[in-house]
């Protein structure tokens, strides 16, 4: 779901997605996945 949000964010598409799922667990052990895209400039 995080490269849909990122993607949508972004205003582009598939080809627009830098990173895809990086997964990241804080020290309270729970775990924050992050999707980025490259931004449409306008």
């Amino acid at each position: 779901m995080s490269e849909a949000a990122a993607l949508l964010a972004a205003g582009v598409g598939l080809e627009g997605l830098i990173l895809e799922k990086f997964k990241h667990r804080g020290a309270d052990r729970k775990h924050a996945t992050v999707s980025i895209a490259l931004m449409k400039e306008n």
